[in-house]
């Protein structure tokens, strides 16, 4: 009784040895085989962006701000993605340990450099649709004398950030 199970399963799999296996025809060519491979790319999901931008360098001189550049500091971003659609959002990050308002020193980002800082709306968040590019200044405002903040030496404030993603917050 017990080798009963073992008989059957021998017999089942010399049946399975004698039945031809298929596969699909190919061209033998000196022992060697060849088959096409295929790749679809989908970069639904990819971001890719050439990011370039000047110095942001600038001097106060008491009333106003001037880039040490001709012109005020620009940003530009290009979408290198043809499938996707991007957004740009800028951003000034001033260094906390420096303690100073952003009625010392803020930045604003404007599509036209001779924007007066604080006037009208500043760009909060770019779409780039497919390979294309935007630019866009960096212009500063405020007073870094109510704060004492810099000197006749340059002295670093903060950083300028640049955040890339594939879901705008602003519909």
């Amino acid at each position: 009784m017990k080798r009963l199970p073992a008989l059957m399963l021998s017999v089942f799999l010399l049946t399975l040895l004698s039945l031809p296996a298929t596969a699909e025809n190919v061209t033998v060519d000196r022992g060697s085989v060849k088959k096409e491979v295929t790749l679809t790319v989908d970069a639904s999901n990819m971001v890719d962006v050439t990011i370039n931008w000047d110095d942001f360098n600038y001097t106060f001189d008491g009333k106003n701000f001037t880039a040490t550049s001709e012109t005020m500091p620009k940003i530009t971003v290009k979408n290198n993605n043809s499938q996707n659609t991007i957004y740009v959002t800028p951003k000034f990050e001033p260094y906390a340990d420096l303690g100073y308002s952003d009625m010392a020193f803020d930045m604003y980002f404007y599509e036209d450099g001779n924007t007066a800082a604080g006037a009208g709306t500043d760009l909060k968040e770019i779409a780039v649709t497919g390979e294309n590019e935007t630019t866009f200044f960096a212009v500063p405002g405020g007073n870094p004398l109510t704060h004492q903040l810099g000197s006749k030496t340059p002295m670093e404030i903060g950083n300028v950030q640049i955040t890339i993603s594939l879901n705008g917050t602003n519909p």
